[in-house]
């Protein structure tokens, strides 16, 4: 759609470049200006970094810091704004890495977003989608909000209205549902505790003796994609680390994995999760690990906190199909610099208490995705890789992951994943530069190939159709 206005380009650092009157397109694709005099330009949706209004105006920030704002629209501002906010939220939902079933959709009501200290941020009507683990929030006129299910600490219906209050302590308050609030609180409630039972169904699979009541306090801890110390978790259920390793140990690699992972790490430290499969099958759930891997003594293998996940259903079938589709993942603990100087073992404790919850903010807005952390820079520019570019410029998260990122180790054989661990452990204390990443060789081999296409595949999978 076309609309005439008045625009003026200013650079990151606010200096003014150009200004006119116009004509802007916005396309399914691209918002386009067409100056009276000039050379045109074009913006991706995706390469928008914000888009907000004020004043009857505008404002338009991209990826690289420049900044355009639009003002005398006249009489067409609230379609021009409305417009070009349906098409930005329709690219941020494709690139938002959320690729999960949509459950219900459709839901229209009035939202208000308050901090932790209670003032309002944000309100105004907006469209709700409940997805598998996380409300989505589709405002007119601004960016859309994900809120998953683990981040909840409760959700209160009042008298046609509903609010859902973070761990954060930050509150959103929908109203103005019309017919459709008993629909919506319904089918949230219903989702929320989808993901409870599914929780409770898998400690029930490790720990059988759990009764009702204790399965149901558990899971109210351990939530969906949100890792915990073991330490904590047998607080609430005693014996469950023995537990746990007595299933992984069901299939002989996961028992061999798993027992040398152990062997490396600060056990007492070990991070448990798990997290639901984005195609919505059973088969795709899995158990999510962090094994701490550090010392007093620098000149042992540490410094790191290895990443590793195991299938929740042990079928041998299943996993020799998947022998050299899988990956263990690296990230540095701290300062490659700092690291030889720590001799108190009690201060990394506290780094590894901090590592993990940064890694569940992080990993949970980017929804457990794999391949946003093992791209190079070089590779995110290629174009097929655009939607992780520019989750790579617009979340802070993964951009800090990316930092601490060392490498992966694929799980081509026993003997050549033992052996890349102890390489990789190596590199990342005999290297002082935090930059430095660990690559078997240069260039990737046919087992690195062979798991790039898988995982890809997995992130780029169609997700279920909406179930009415």
């Amino acid at each position: 759609m076309n609309f005439p206005a008045e625009y003026m380009i200013a650079n990151a650092q606010g200096g003014q470049r150009e200004n006119g009157s116009c004509n802007v397109d916005l396309a399914e694709a691209v918002l386009t200006i067409s100056p009276e005099s000039g050379a045109g330009l074009m913006f991706s949706w995706r390469d928008i970094a914000e888009l907000k209004a004020a004043d009857y105006k505008v404002f338009l920030t991209s990826l690289s810091g420049d900044r355009v704002e639009f003002s005398s629209l006249g009489y067409q501002y609230e379609d021009f704004l409305r417009i070009a906010s349906a098409l930005r939220n329709k690219m941020l939902i494709k690139d938002s890495l959320l690729d999960e079933p949509l459950k219900k959709s459709q839901i229209e009501a009035h939202y208000s977003f308050q901090d932790a200290a209670g003032i309002e941020k944000a309100q105004g009507q907006c469209e709700l989608r409940i997805y598998e683990t996380a409300l989505l929030l589709v405002p007119d006129g601004a960016g859309m909000k994900r809120f998953s299910f683990r981040d909840a600490a409760g959700v209160q219906a009042g008298d046609r209205e509903l609010s859902l209050t973070l761990d954060s302590g930050e509150k959103l308050l929908l109203s103005k549902f019309g017919a459709q609030f008993d629909y919506f609180k319904t089918h949230l409630s219903e989702q929320m505790n989808q993901m409870l039972l599914m929780g409770q169904k898998l400690l029930k699979s490790i720990m059988p003796d759990l009764d009702g009541l204790a399965l149901r306090k558990a899971s109210l801890v351990l939530k969906e994609g949100w890792l915990l110390p073991l330490s904590e978790i047998e607080k609430i259920c005693p014996g469950f680390f023995a537990r746990l390793e007595k299933t992984l140990g069901a299939d002989p690699e996961n028992k061999k994995e798993f027992a040398l992972l152990k062997s490396l790490s600060r056990q007492e430290r070990i991070c448990f999760g798990f997290k639901k499969g984005l195609g919505g099958g059973a088969s795709e759930d899995y158990f999510l690990l962090l094994f701490p891997v550090y010392s007093a003594d620098p000149a042992k293998p540490g410094n790191a906190v290895a990443m590793e996940a195991f299938r929740t259903e042990q079928e041998n079938e299943v996993i020799g199909e998947n022998a050299g589709k899988r990956a263990t993942y690296f990230f540095r603990l701290t300062s490659r610099k700092d690291y030889p100087l720590t001799k108190d073992i009690s201060g990394l404790d506290e780094k590894m208490t901090a590592f993990t919850r940064f890694f569940n903010a992080a990993m949970s807005a980017v929804n457990f995705r794999r391949a946003p952390l093992f791209l190079s820079d070089s590779k995110l520019e290629e174009p097929r890789y655009a939607r992780y570019r520019a989750a790579v410029a617009r979340i802070p998260e993964l951009r800090a992951l990316r930092d601490v990122y060392i490498g992966r180790v694929i799980h081509s054989s026993s003997e050549s994943w033992i052996e890349d661990i102890s390489n990789l452990l190596a590199f990342n204390i005999h290297s002082n530069d935090d930059r430095a990443k660990w690559l078997k060789s240069q260039l990737p081999d046919a087992a690195e190939e062979k798991i790039d296409n898988e995982e890809l595949l997995e992130e780029q999978a169609v997700p279920g159709q909406e179930k009415k």
